[in-house]
């Protein structure tokens, strides 16, 4: 490739390269190694969604392949929705849309402008609501306060009159307006009415009434943490309470388990805070006797902190590794759990796999969790490095 720049980026679109020369941007045909922009551009271009994106002094335009402009440098900002989609920001903030060969759509006169498809554009016009298509043919009204897209259920959420509803993408009513709070949140709607929560599905059916619960979190499809007058629980998509009480907390970590936070007094009359783990049948996997219980799972084990120290305990409730070490530790996609003991002035490090077994002595000053190519790991001893065979 050429050599006169002085920056060629390994970013491409339509096979051109970013340039660089003095300062300035252009472009460069890796195929035919011609400069299809010299460097003329104080700003480097954007590659976006099959478009390339220029802010000049003048403004921000849009060229093609070839290096001639589909869009002038006129606007505030461009935003490519799809490759043929490309709605833009004028200097003065008005919004309008355009086609990927330049032409006008619709007229950048709207305060505001979201695509989806088509036939389903929600816009902002004198400060209310509505939908058009890309004709400009209006499918909802300018009445609403508030429309949004749930990017990935198809669903539209809609406020009007100080009410919220909901709309599929082919503006059917699935939700009336009559709710004072909705929010989409995994496979469910969750409505809010008065003080009361309710769950429906996307089908607009209803899964939980608004009638019992301050508070309905749906972890899986069907099984959900549930609040009601103080106490918290979790039930079963037909309404069966698996468990049931007062409790701190309740969080899914994974693996069909939630861990639970109750408060106790202890021996000396003062109020503490203990963790256990329940499954979704209620059952109770880990009691009540740990002050920590970690956020998830380490394949099929947790870890957990006691009075006698910490360890770790699988799904089962059975002990994996015993809870003893003053700091036990799993980075994020490690292979190993690693352990410390500490000492008055000392510390004890070693190393167990995620089954638990114990791989190395703790003994090491020091010790890493990266294995290197010749299977070894590296560890600190006495105050000298070296490396240990797993």
């Amino acid at each position: 490739m050429a050599t006169k720049y002085d920056f060629i980026s390994s970013e491409e679109m339509f096979r051109l390269a970013k340039v660089n020369k003095d300062g300035l941007w252009g472009l460069w045909n890796i195929d035919s190694k011609t400069e299809v922009v010299a460097p003329t551009w104080s700003r480097e271009p954007k590659f976006e969604q099959d478009h390339i994106i220029i802010d000049t002094p003048k403004g921000v335009g849009l060229i093609g392949e070839d290096g001639k402009f589909i869009l002038e440098p006129r606007f505030k900002n461009i935003y490519p929705q799809a490759k043929d989609r490309i709605i833009v920001k004028t200097i003065v903030g008005f919004y309008g849309l355009f086609d990927g060969d330049g032409n006008e759509l619709l007229p950048y006169v709207y305060q505001d402008m979201d695509y989806k498809t088509d036939n389903c554009i929600i816009i902002v016009y004198s400060d209310l609501c509505g939908i058009v298509d890309v004709k400009g043919n209006v499918r909802l009204p300018y009445e609403y306060e508030k429309l949004s897209y749930g990017y990935f259920n198809k669903c539209i959420l809609a406020k009007k009159n100080g009410k919220y509803g909901v709309f599929d993408y082919d503006l059917k009513e699935l939700l009336p307006f009559e709710f004072d709070n909705i929010c989409f949140l995994h496979n469910f709607i969750i409505i809010q009415k008065g003080d009361f929560v309710g769950l429906y599905d996307y089908n607009g059916k209803e899964v939980l009434s608004p009638e019992k619960y301050s508070y309905i979190n749906p972890v899986t499809d069907k099984v959900y943490i549930v609040a009601k007058d103080g106490y918290k629980g979790i039930i079963s998509s037909d309404g069966t309470v698996l468990f049931y009480g007062v409790y701190e907390d309740i969080d899914y970590i994974g693996n069909d388990c939630f861990r639970v936070c109750k408060e106790f007094k202890n021996d000396k009359g003062k109020f503490e805070y203990k963790w256990g783990l329940v499954n979704s049948k209620g059952e109770i996997v880990i009691p009540f006797e740990c002050s920590c219980i970690s956020e998830r799972f380490v394949g099929d084990i947790l870890i957990v902190h006691k009075d006698s120290g910490r360890g770790c305990i699988n799904k089962q409730g059975e002990v994996v590794i015993k809870p003893e070490y003053s700091i036990i530790i799993h980075e994020e996609r490690d292979e190993y759990i690693k352990v410390c003991i500490r000492e008055r002035t000392t510390n004890r490090w070693g190393l167990f796999d995620l089954d638990g077994n114990q791989l190395t002595d703790i003994i090491y000053d020091f010790i890493h969790t990266v294995k290197n190519q010749d299977g070894t790991i590296d560890v600190e001893y006495k105050g000298k490095q070296g490396v240990v065979m797993l």
